[in-house]
C-alpha cells in the first residue's frame, strides 16, 4: 500500500513539473511584450525619421534656390551700379560742354564778320582762339558732325529747309545753318540743315 501511494505522489509531482514548464510566468509575458513594443517601435521610428529627413532635405533645397535667387540679383545690382558709375565718370562734363557751345557759335560769327572786313588781324586772332577753344572740347570728347555734302541722317541732322536739286542725291544735306556736336557717343545737338529734294 505504501508502494501505491509513493507511486501516486510521484505522478502528482510530475504532473506539477509539467505544469511549471508548460505555463509561462507573468514575467515572461511581460517581457514578450515590451520586445514585441520595441519593434514595433523601432519599425515607427525610422519611418519617422525617414519622413523627417525628407522634410530637411525639402528645406535646404528651397533655401538653396532662395540664395541663388538673391545672388543673381545681387549680381544683377552690382553690375547695373558699375554701369551707371562709368556713365557718371565718362558723361558727367556733358553739361558744362553744352554750355560751352553757345561761345563757339559766336566765335564763328565774330569770325565769319571779320573776313569780310579790312581787320585781319583781328581775323586771324578770333580764328586762333576758336581753333584753340575746339581743339580743348576735343580732349573732353567733343566731336563735330559732318553736315555738308553728306547724306541727310535724322539722327544726327535737323532739317530746317528744303530746296530743289537735281545734280545731287535726294535728301542730301546742301547747307549747314548751325554745327551739331557729339559728346562722345551721344548726340550733344544735332546739325541744322538744308536738305535736297528732286525737282518735278
Amino acid at each position: 500500500m505504501d508502494k501505491v501511494m509513493d507511486e501516486q505522489n510521484m505522478n502528482e509531482s510530475q504532473r506539477d513539473n509539467v505544469n511549471v514548464a508548460t505555463v509561462a510566468t507573468p514575467i515572461e509575458v511581460v517581457d514578450a511584450e515590451v520586445v514585441t513594443q520595441d519593434q514595433a517601435g523601432g519599425q515607427a521610428g525610422r519611418q519617422a525619421g525617414t519622413v523627417e529627413l525628407e522634410e530637411i532635405k525639402g528645406q535646404m533645397a528651397e533655401i538653396k534656390d532662395k540664395y541663388m535667387r538673391l545672388y543673381a540679383e545681387f549680381d544683377n545690382y552690382k553690375k547695373r551700379v558699375q554701369r551707371e558709375k562709368e556713365d557718371i565718370l565718362k558723361y558727367g562734363m556733358e553739361p558744362l560742354v553744352g554750355a560751352l557751345l553757345p561761345v563757339i557759335d559766336n566765335l564763328e560769327a565774330a569770325l565769319s564778320h571779320a573776313a569780310n572786313s579790312t581787320a585781319a588781324s583781328l581775323s586771324t586772332g578770333v580764328e586762333l582762339t576758336l581753333k584753340e577753344f575746339k581743339k580743348a572740347l576735343g580732349r573732353y570728347g567733343l566731336v563735330e558732325i559732318e553736315a555738308k555734302g553728306r547724306a541727310f541722317d535724322p539722327a544726327f541732322h535737323e532739317a530746317m529747309a528744303e530746296a530743289e536739286a537735281n545734280d545731287v542725291e535726294d535728301r542730301t544735306v546742301l547747307e549747314e545753318f548751325r554745327k551739331g556736336y557729339m559728346f562722345k557717343e551721344r548726340v550733344l545737338r544735332a546739325s541744322l540743315v538744308k536738305v535736297s529734294k528732286k525737282g518735278l
